[in-house]
């Protein structure tokens, strides 16, 4: 019988926690601006910026901070910066998939700076890309996965502002 009601009080949480940061929340309310600085280098190579497409633009609209493209030589790095936690952060493999790509998950990636990023194979035709990605604080947190920034973020155990990074490798292109 008790076993109901650890159901209902968990189920009644899950509901009502992501209703529990108002709006206007004096921590890093939704439409304030980030004093922070974008990168110039990634890797050691100099970030050119993209235009953002108009798809890109309509998201950016309603998207609690930031959205920028880059080249960075042969790749392609898509920053955002984030001023309160959101499932409008989506993981880039959905986007991946919705574009009709199909996905291999790889292991997570270590690189020569030690930052963990979850990375995946995504193929459309003959065109293979390597698609990683990570979120991170300024205070050195770090994730790999949208969805445990998420619930860090909202329960206050990562403070913000965050920046996701998502960097778009082209492995080959067919003819």
């Amino acid at each position: 019988m008790w076993h109901n009601l650890v159901y209902i009080v968990l189920a009644t949480l899950t509901a009502v926690v992501p209703l529990l940061q108002a709006p206007d929340d004096t921590r890093l309310s939704g439409q304030r601006q980030i004093a922070a600085e974008w990168p110039e280098y990634f890797m050691d190579k100099r970030l050119s910026p993209l235009p953002l497409s108009e798809e890109d633009k309509v998201f950016a609209q309603d998207f609690p901070g930031e959205i920028r493209k880059y080249q960075a030589g042969s790749d392609q790095l898509i920053l955002r910066l984030l001023n309160r936690p959101t499932r409008k952060l989506h993981p880039a493999v959905d986007c991946f998939r919705g574009s009709g790509f199909s996905v291999t998950f790889k292991p997570i990636r270590v690189d020569r700076e030690g930052h963990r990023w979850g990375c995946f194979e995504a193929a459309k035709r003959k065109m293979r890309l390597r698609v990683c990605e990570r979120i991170f604080d300024q205070f050195g947190g770090e994730y790999t996965d949208v969805s445990a920034w998420f619930w860090n973020a909202t329960f206050d155990q990562s403070p913000g502002f965050w920046w996701a990074y998502t960097l778009v490798e082209e492995v080959s292109r067919g003819k």
